[in-house]
């Protein structure tokens, strides 16, 4: 649904919820900035790690709003809060993990040129829907925190997950209980980059519909696993924002990260874009501020 962008604060906003993800926030940040989002609504559950630090430069110039959000499985609660406060302050709201990266296929597009694109002529649709594709280890060990997530992982399988993330229209989101899945007013739907329909849940019986994925015009990179140590670390937290637990034997790492099939097809195009969007934006003098993180 169009709407006037002067009567909003911000086009495009990221709602994130995380859990000691204090290493990877800047490359995240400073990545989505440049493919077109303007603001970022960050939840902090429980972490022990420097996320607000990280955060802090970011906090200060006004990029990100931070707020703190306790307990287990805050997830769906972390975004129903951000769509009551925050749904008048920005067009577009987008539901992504710490992660996931969301990438135009087009390189001189951005995430804003493909919403516009996609439902701005379309009065029933009120979000997008993206499908992602899974990043194995590319063999990786060890952990690397000076180098980007997305310059280390660099081999996936072959096929998108079905399972949709979303972007939409916060006015017109009554309430979220999946992370997959947004419950509208007034009948209006979400759909994907083709225009087709995709609910991923039937409302009528609350069963899942798996749609094929759709990565045509855009799609997100999902780097769960990253390195054997990295996931190490990360199941030793014991619990996350999106898990009651985290107690997973190591050998879901053998057996989804590093076998051949999670590494089949080498993929280095989001580099290739952000590269390109740090070019344009250096020669197009934009005014982006620098930030220099606490990491």
């Amino acid at each position: 649904m169009k709407e006037d962008a002067s009567l909003f604060k911000y086009e495009l906003a990221f709602v994130i919820i995380i859990k000691n993800g204090a290493p990877y926030m800047r490359e995240w940040i400073d990545y989505h900035r440049l493919a077109g989002v303007d603001h970022f609504y960050f939840y902090d559950n429980d972490s022990t790690d420097n996320l607000k630090e990280v955060l802090q430069p970011y906090i200060a110039v006004g990029v990100v709003d931070y707020a703190k959000m306790p307990g287990q499985r805050p997830q769906c609660a972390a975004y129903n809060d951000a769509v009551k406060k925050y749904r008048f302050d920005c067009r577009y709201m987008g539901f992504y993990d710490d992660d996931e990266f969301v990438k135009p296929t087009n390189p001189n597009r951005s995430i804003k040129d493909v919403l516009h694109e996609v439902l701005d002529n379309r009065p029933q649709a009120a979000g997008l829907t993206t499908n992602g594709y899974g990043f194995g280890s590319s063999g990786h060990e060890k952990a690397d925190y000076g180098t980007d997530v997305i310059e280390r992982f660099l081999k996936r399988g072959e096929n998108a997950y079905t399972h949709p993330k979303l972007i939409a229209n916060p006015r017109l989101i009554s309430f979220v209980d999946n992370p997959h899945y947004l419950n509208f007013f007034d009948g209006k739907i979400s759909i994907n980059s083709k225009g087709e329909r995709n609910a991923f849940i039937n409302p009528v019986d609350m069963k899942f519909i798996l749609m094929p994925a759709v990565v045509d015009t855009i799609s997100h990179n999902h780097y769960h696993f990253k390195s054997r140590e990295e996931y190490l670390k990360k199941i030793g937290r014991g619990t996350d924002v999106y898990h009651m637990s985290l107690q997973l034997n190591i050998e879901r790492f053998d057996k989804s990260a590093n076998l051949p099939a999670a590494n089949a097809v080498f993929d280095d195009r989001i580099v290739q874009y952000r590269n390109k969007l740090r070019e344009s934006d250096t020669h197009t003098h934009k005014g982006r501020l620098k930030i220099r993180s606490a990491c």
